[in-house]
């Protein structure tokens, strides 16, 4: 573990430097009237990377407090990666320096222009992006080590574990856990709706106290629009500030759970932040946990809004509400929080049912704007094209990100399905044609995609659907190593060692862009709710690929030599189970989901699995 006080002064150290570089860029930027059109983007991250430095300075100084050394770490932060990031910035601050001192910035200022062209500028924004989530997460990464700071008045073991009782009581029961904003926001394009979060009427809503200030925010669009880009981006903007409490939640169609299970997320977020405590909280814990009995949801209501009430500005951000099956009941406790002085942001389609609560709400639309789309589309190219670059060039890029613009009206989610499609083009050509024939609705883009499976190889072909028929039918999201597993039951003989199992890369590829694979919870899940029904409707049309074969599957993991030989003698040994057979826990909780309502027809494999 590093020593504190030097963390203490490599971080503060950092700090300094990134103060001296957004002032140098604020210079360019207030002097010359046609900068790069990234800079904006440039100055967002450089900005939101300043704030996180703050933020980890501050924690590394509590890390040095006599009264809690014995409990807490210091920040869980490299010294190389500080080491990498003062160079990159001290890098950068040498060109811009240079460049003022070669142009005489005090006498020409109106003649200097911006050093970096435009793809030097975007991999500047990508860098500064880079370390804002690698110091960021450092921060988040325990959210009850971080919380438990908060209580340093707490001078004995007795107390801190009666906290830690209290929060892992307030947890979440969910198989998985809800999708999070770092989720959302892995495959965004760095840069994009950046907008947003400076424009007055964002600003001045986040930043009002008054009491007539309270209304909550409606984003509302069409599906595809990128309301959950938006919604995660203002949480992460939102937890970046100073004295603010933010709790988030991100539903999702294919996620069972009730108003219960989604109060209950909320109020452990905000009991997990540091300047949380709720007595409320406490009081309903002490008379509950003694007699086992089980939170309500207007315990939960109360927890919230004791919270809310007491302990400054709180957030909360609810993704997607037309997706949850109980959003009328969620709706009637809304006035419940703005009146405990909460601020509410409700991302959804705009439906009556919402809309009726949203009355007097500020609006804002979640339709993109086209340099937003042209950003993404050039981002695309740059990163996922396996065309020369040398024929890439700036021309081409930017008449495909107008083309595609275009055509996608504002919908992020078109603008991905297509630019799946030219990324996948190995010519200039094939591009051309791709965007002659760019479709102009969700299911058209489905279709197509689907179309371009279906003509793979065999085996290509089979492994796509197989995939795209377990993320759909699996009553929890599986993460990468459990696809392979549950990919490979479906084989008449399976095997599970590592050269037959599926490559990760190989199943992504034959989906041609359906499925995308998460790299903070290594989850895979299809590339936007709205595909799925389209999705089931094709795969009922593959015997093969219907609830049998995934219920069989099950059966068949169930059933190998390991199971065989009856339970394990040791714990040791269940370790060691459990490590070779990742798909067991699956299969062993929800084998029963699948094989209920096809009973009749897998009555011998159950059989011979008993």
């Amino acid at each position: 573990m590093a020593d504190p006080l030097s963390a203490v002064g490599s971080v503060a150290g950092l700090v300094s430097l990134a103060i001296q570089l957004s002032q140098l860029s604020f210079q360019y930027v207030s002097g010359v009237k046609g900068s790069s059109k990234a800079w904006s983007a440039y100055i967002q991250e450089l900005s939101t990377l300043i704030t996180v430095l703050l933020k980890l300075q501050q924690a590394s100084e509590h890390a040095d407090a006599q009264t809690i050394s014995h409990i807490l770490p210091s920040p869980g932060v490299p010294a190389d990666s500080i080491q990498e990031c003062h160079k990159e910035l001290d890098s950068l601050k040498s060109a811009l320096s240079e460049k003022l001192v070669k142009r005489g910035l005090r006498r020409k200022l109106e003649m200097l222009a911006w050093p970096f062209s435009e793809p030097e500028t975007e991999k500047k924004v990508l860098m500064l992006h880079h370390f804002s989530s690698l110091f960021g997460s450092a921060l988040v990464a325990d959210s009850l080590t971080v919380s438990v700071e908060s209580y340093c008045h707490l001078k004995n073991e007795r107390a801190i574990k009666d906290f830690n009782e209290l929060l892992n009581w307030f947890k979440p029961k969910y198989d998985s856990l809800p999708l999070s904003s770092d989720t959302i926001l892995e495959s965004t394009c760095p840069g994009s709706r950046a907008d947003l979060l400076s424009s007055r009427t964002y600003v001045e809503w986040r930043d009002s106290t008054g009491a007539t200030t309270h209304q909550p925010m409606w984003i509302k669009g069409l599906p595809g629009a990128g309301k959950s880009v938006l919604s995660a981006l203002i949480a992460n903007d939102i937890s970046n500030q100073s004295n603010t409490l933010v709790a988030h939640h991100f539903f999702r169609d294919s996620q069972e759970e009730t108003l219960q299970d989604v109060l209950r997320h909320i109020a452990y977020q905000l009991l997990s932040q540091p300047t949380a405590v709720s007595q409320v909280a406490v009081s309903i814990c002490e008379k509950k946990m003694a007699r086992n009995a089980s939170l309500l949801p207007k315990d939960l209501l109360d927890v919230i809004c004791d919270i809310a009430s007491t302990s400054g500005r709180v957030y909360m951000v609810m993704d997607g509400l037309d997706e949850f099956t109980q959003s009328a009941k969620l709706l009637k406790y809304l006035p419940q929080f703005v009146a405990a002085k909460a601020k509410i942001i409700i991302s959804s389609r705009d439906l009556p049912s919402i809309a009726t609560h949203m009355s007097n709400a500020k609006l804002i639309d979640a339709r993109a704007e086209s340099h937003d789309i042209e950003l993404y589309a050039q981002w695309r190219l740059e990163d996922d094209s396996d065309i020369d670059e040398v024929l890439l060039t700036d021309a081409f890029q930017k008449d495909v990100a107008v083309k595609v613009a275009e055509q996608s009206k504002g919908s992020f989610l078109l603008a991905r399905l297509v630019m799946n499609a030219v990324c996948d083009a190995t010519t200039l050509k094939k591009i051309r044609n791709v965007l002659d024939h760019m479709p102009s609705t969700f299911e058209e883009a489905y279709r197509n995609t689907y179309d371009r499976i279906l003509r793979l190889g065999q085996d290509r072909r089979a492994l796509a659907l197989a995939a795209l028929c377990w993320v759909c039918n699996a009553k929890r999201p599986l993460d990468m190593v459990e696809l392979q597993h549950a990919i490979a039951s479906m084989e008449e003989i399976p095997e599970y060692t590592p050269e037959s199992l599926e490559p990760a890369t190989v199943i992504l590829t034959s989906c041609l862009g359906l499925l995308v694979h998460s790299k903070s919870n290594h989850s895979v899940g299809l590339v936007h709710t709205s595909a799925r029904g389209f999705v089931f409707k094709q795969l009922s049309l593959e015997s093969q690929y219907s609830n049998v074969a995934v219920g069989r599957a099950c059966i068949r993991y169930l059933s190998v030599p390991t199971m065989a030989k009856g339970r394990c003698q040791s714990l040791d040994e269940l370790k060691t189970r459990i490590a070779d057979m990742p798909f067991l826990d699956y299969a062993t909780r929800y084998y029963g989901y699948h094989v209920l309502a096809v009973e009749d027809d897998l009555l011998i494999d159950l059989v011979d699995l008993l």
